[in-house]
């Protein structure tokens, strides 16, 4: 992008970051996301299982294979005006040195259609920062303006958890428990990582 002062160009066109030599093309490439996506469960065939990630093929083949991984999880299909689930919603994480689990939604927590669930997982020197955000509870789709997410967990996990040579065990799942509104419910888990 060019950028001048008083007529003078300051900057011109070839100090865009695509054109320079000797930088990782992640570090200025915004167009080498990964994008997958699943839906579990219905208008009238939700039951409660669990949804593997890496069954499913929709993340990165090992822990060592993203810097950012973003799980945003809705219901596109819901019945009634929603309900809550018989126990809490959870995830697990399987690395080389065993599980991580945390509740991503409470099983007092009301979910309606299009509440959200947004989990970002972040590399860092000796680790993962990952934190878990969800709608509140009153949330409502109608509203014209945005609403916010409520953190509801955040955590780290250090290298050892990542770290492995053999790493063909690394996966993510969530645990969906029986619903409350019936068999009407539809989650789509859309995954971005890079």
């Amino acid at each position: 992008m060019a950028f001048q002062i008083n007529g003078q160009t300051v900057i011109d066109n070839s100090r865009v970051a695509s054109s320079m030599t000797g930088i990782p093309g992640l570090a200025h490439d915004e167009t080498t996301w990964n994008n997958a996506s699943y839906q579990f469960g219905g208008f009238s065939s939700y039951a409660a299982g669990t949804v593997n990630f890496a069954t499913q093929s929709i993340q990165p083949d090992n822990f060592s294979d993203f810097n950012n991984l973003y799980i945003d999880i809705t219901s596109n299909i819901l019945s009634g005006d929603g309900s809550t689930y018989g126990d809490n919603v959870i995830i697990r994480l399987d690395g080389n040195t065993g599980s991580d689990t945390w509740t991503i939604i409470p099983s007092s927590h009301q979910w309606r259609i299009d509440s959200r669930c947004i989990i970002a997982m972040r590399k860092t020197d000796n680790g993962f920062h990952i934190e878990t955000w969800l709608t509140p509870s009153n949330y409502d789709v109608d509203a014209n303006y945005p609403k916010e997410l409520n953190l509801q967990d955040a955590r780290w996990a250090g290298d050892g958890f990542v770290s492995n040579t053999s790493e063909s065990f690394d996966s993510i799942a969530i645990t969906w428990p029986s619903w409350g509104g019936g068999t009407g419910n539809r989650l789509v888990h859309s995954v971005q990582w890079r």
